[in-house]
């Protein structure tokens, strides 16, 4: 498999640009306006949930390509680059470059030029295996439709208690899900942070207000909570984050540092919905260990 053939791409549906085709470059990105139709393969990091069962030697399928279908008479923008060497090493490189030449272009026109995207990521015109797969690996679920519905109502009896805490769980619930269904990323960490600052932390300094409400949903001592789950560290890692533009950890660190940070929002929404606490914040520190 040659590096030639794969190209990161940032596509946007339009229907602000006049033109039926353009081509701009600023090497190494190549910026395209194109009319459908036209058609490509997705071959970008897929993200699987898999059944966790415990069985040795599980198979695990990966998923197939994507088609990518931009439909007849339609306005696009493409901007895309080749690939400088291993696609799996460049991906952040790629990215970064792409979407800094888009901002640009945004800033030269208007942003809402880019309102509208439709995929960032690997692409290439034949249909090869994904350039690179995650999975998140999770425990099987039998629903209990009477259990659902005896929490269902615990929880809104909580939160319409207090609207205020309601409003904040509500704002959480949106950026929690979008974390969970993002592979693991530096933006993932971002988003699973600022669920915290929403609460318990009510501030983006105020780091030292986790711990204190962890322990009071699990009954752990406060100062051991901080340390096993380094809630400072973790927030040191969100100040270089945003200070930098980069968390600069190895794959398996920003698992290891996600998993906590999600755990902890998982065990502070249900402490915010009156549910019990159930264990997660020892099963992250066990995955992290």
């Amino acid at each position: 498999m040659t590096t030639a053939l794969h190209h990161f791409a940032a596509i946007y549906e339009t229907r602000l640009i006049e033109d039926e085709k353009l081509t701009v470059v600023a090497p190494p990105v190549k910026l395209e306006v194109i009319t459908g139709p036209a058609y490509m393969h997705s071959l970008s990091t897929d993200h699987a949930v898999v059944p966790l069962r415990g069985e040795v030697g599980e198979e695990v399928q990966i998923p197939s390509p994507s088609p990518i279908q931009l439909e007849e008479g339609k306005r696009y923008i493409i901007a895309s680059m080749r690939a400088p060497g291993n696609p799996v090493a460049v991906e952040e490189e790629c990215r970064r470059t792409v979407e800094r030449i888009t901002a640009i272009i945004g800033l030269l026109s208007t942003p809402t030029l880019f309102a509208l995207p439709i995929h960032i990521g690997w692409v290439s015109a034949s249909a090869l295996p994904p350039v690179h797969t995650t999975f998140m690996f999770s425990h099987p679920q039998k629903l209990d439709r009477k259990a659902l519905e005896r929490g269902i109502s615990v929880a809104r009896k909580v939160l319409t208690s207090d609207s205020v805490m309601r409003d904040r769980f509500d704002l959480i619930a949106r950026l929690f899900g979008r974390t969970i269904g993002m592979p693991p990323s530096d933006e993932a960490f971002l988003w699973a942070w600022t669920c915290l600052e929403i609460f318990p932390m009510m501030g983006t300094q105020k780091y030292r207000h986790i711990a204190p409400y962890l322990a009071k949903v699990t009954g752990s001592e406060e100062a051991e909570l901080a340390e096993r789950l380094d809630i400072r560290g973790l927030h040191a890692l969100r100040s270089k984050l945003v200070h930098s533009g980069h968390l600069g950890l190895s794959d398996a660190e920003l698992f290891t540092k996600l998993g906590i940070v999600r755990g902890i929002g998982y065990t502070v929404m249900r402490g915010m919905c009156g549910l019990p606490y159930d264990g997660e914040l020892e099963r992250v520190c066990r995955i992290g260990a």
